[in-house]
């Protein structure tokens, strides 16, 4: 779940919200930090489906007479869901609308690009579906311990075909399974690293430079309890190599690559409508987080970024006001520019680099879709380029 939609949802009970079936539906949640934006994605996705059908009807108009296939231009991966019903299928660069569906999900739904294997994972279900080069299903595997809790799983990283490390939220230990046979082969505990609860509510996790990287929120009632972490592991020997203490709390959404260095980088949100936290790196060493940008400078709660290179980044952050902005930053001087789109709710979730392409997930009521811009700041397409469902996690192929 997005930052935009837990924040969504804390903000729904000062605010109403734009649709009034959606505000109804918002509230129920599952799992600590993340399942108060679930609950809100049952809501809307009742309240949404009058405006999405018209949307609908267009993306599809235009879809079904154009050869969606990108060859060997960029593409990428697009999830789209109202929570209830997910589908994802790969989208070109150029053309964002143009939406070729691969499969459908169920529940809240997102994706993962490890080691050149996508995976989809089903949090609802406890799931994880491993895709081909095409995009076709090769195996689906639950991520459960055999009579154990649902373990809502966060993300996955691949060390090869046969090895995968899911990072489960609801659980206190990672999972390490063979996803060719759906074996569970092994469990990576991180209980001693949590907070009181014992369950540190472990988010992202990488593979970088053969170490597992697992980030903790350690929340307690959905609120930190003290900084975040990172859990080094090394991946030869699974046993943990150390953990680093992050310069702030909550860690939130995953590890993103720097397009020039290579450097991973991590955003801290800090508090929910306040904003006290940064996108930080973890320095070549990966031990040595650093400040690349504030949210005091990017003007809300980080949601999701990207960097290109040494000046060129964007990111998507939530404000205290209910919108959500797409926001240019400096990565070397820590400097933000004047935002690319400000929407009139909680509508963007993503931003992705394809190639010469920012594509941004637009989940605005009326015309959710997909969005392109060129690395100067322009627009290439004609607002939200419609898609089934709203688009919710972007993964460039």
């Amino acid at each position: 779940m997005t930052k935009t939609w837990l924040f969504g949802l804390m903000m729904a009970f000062v605010t109403p919200a734009c649709d009034d079936d959606g505000g109804e539906g918002e509230g129920e949640g599952e799992g600590e930090g993340e399942g108060e934006g679930e609950g809100e994605g049952e809501g809307e996705g009742e309240g949404e489906g009058e405006g999405e059908g018209e949307g609908e009807g267009e993306g599809e108009g235009e879809g079904e007479g154009e050869d969606c296939d990108p060859g060997d231009d960029p593409a990428a991966l697009v999830i789209a869901s109202d929570y209830v019903t997910s589908v994802y299928g790969r989208v070109p660069a150029d053309r964002p609308g143009c939406f070729d569906e691969a499969g459908a999900a169920e529940g809240d739904t997102i994706g993962a690009m490890s080691g050149g294997i996508v995976a989809i994972l089903e949090r609802t279900l406890g799931a994880m579906t491993v895709l081909g080069p095409d995009l076709s299903v090769e195996s689906n595997c639950s991520v459960a311990d055999e009579d154990g809790p649902a373990p809502n799983p966060h993300g996955v990283a691949f060390a090869s075909p046969t090895k995968a490390y899911v990072a489960r939220y609801a659980q206190s230990t990672v999972a390490v399974l063979d996803p060719t046979t759906c074996t569970l082969t092994a469990t990576i505990d991180l209980a001693a690293h949590a907070d009181g609860d014992a369950v540190p509510e472990m988010d992202a996790i990488a593979l970088v430079d053969g170490s597992v990287l697992v980030s903790l929120e350690l929340l307690d009632n959905w609120l930190p309890t003290g900084n975040g972490k990172v859990v080094v592991i090394d991946a030869s020997s699974d046993t943990i190599e150390t953990v680093v203490d992050l310069p702030l709390p909550y860690p939130f959404g995953r590890f993103r690559t720097h397009g020039e260095t290579g450097e991973t980088l991590l955003a801290l949100v800090g508090t929910f409508g306040a904003p006290d936290g940064a996108i930080v790196g973890l320095g070549e060493d990966l031990r040595s987080p650093h400040v690349i940008v504030t949210e005091d400078a990017l003007g809300g709660d980080v949601n999701a970024f990207a960097v290109a290179d040494a000046t060129r980044g964007w990111a998507v952050v939530a404000t205290a006001e209910g919108i959500t902005l797409l926001v240019p930053f400096d990565p070397s001087s820590g400097e933000a520019d004047d935002p690319l789109l400000v929407s009139t709710g909680f509508d963007l979730g993503d931003v992705e680099i394809a190639g010469d392409r920012l594509l941004v997930a637009d989940g605005n009521f009326e015309t959710p879709g997909m969005r392109a811009f060129s690395f100067d700041g322009n627009e290439i397409t004609d607002g939200p380029q419609p898609l089934p469902l709203p688009p919710r996690m972007i993964l460039a192929l």
